[in-house]
């Protein structure tokens, strides 16, 4: 007789979760993002991973922690996506045979999404922009305690009839821009 039993939390710890599949247009390539459950860090963790089509096995492309958002350039010579590093996203490249990762980014606030110009000469990328003036102040003055033991909710102080947006919550002054990053300059241009 067959015994099944029910699922547990335990077994998330073994699953594997694909996105972004993402095929080379030049040498029948694809990548695509492999992301498991990391119980050590209570999170998860995402890496690129790299299929050839006709051997139909994968091997390990990125090893960062946070890797998402492939995209190949036009030729199918690069891969540009976006590694969260200390709570920042920022765009990396890599050569399609491999080899290390390089950052091609500092934005103050990060890189939420990228896309390849037609001509593979320029990555486009959208981030956010604080658009807060020093003199407006969006809380008190006072810093409340901030301990364990009395977190206080932050106040906000609405001064603009555009205070909040569906989906993304309250306004924290930014506003997304769109930023052109040339990789072989590696330069952020607005």
């Amino acid at each position: 007789m067959n015994s099944l039993r029910g699922i547990t939390s335990e077994d998330l710890y073994q699953i594997t979760w694909v996105n972004d599949p993402t095929p080379s247009p030049q040498d029948g390539q694809l990548v695509y993002v492999s992301r498991q459950t990391n119980e050590a860090r209570d999170g998860y963790c995402s890496h690129l991973r790299l299929l050839h089509l006709g051997s139909q096995k994968d091997r390990p492309f990125t090893f960062g922690d946070k890797d998402h958002s492939p995209a190949w350039s036009p030729d199918g010579s690069q891969l540009a996506f976006i590694r969260e590093v200390d709570r920042k996203s920022q765009v990396w490249l890599i050569p399609s045979d491999g080899g290390e990762a390089q950052q091609i980014s500092h934005l103050e606030h990060g890189v939420s999404s990228l896309l390849w110009s037609p001509d593979g000469r320029t990555i486009l990328v959208k981030s956010s922009v604080d658009m807060t003036n020093q003199e407006e102040s969006h809380s008190t003055n006072s810093k409340p305690d901030t301990t364990d033991d009395n977190k206080l909710p932050q106040e906000l102080v609405v001064n603009r009839i555009r205070m909040k947006s569906d989906g993304s919550g309250l306004w924290d002054g930014k506003r997304t821009h769109l930023f052109a990053i040339v990789p072989l300059s590696a330069e952020a241009t607005l």
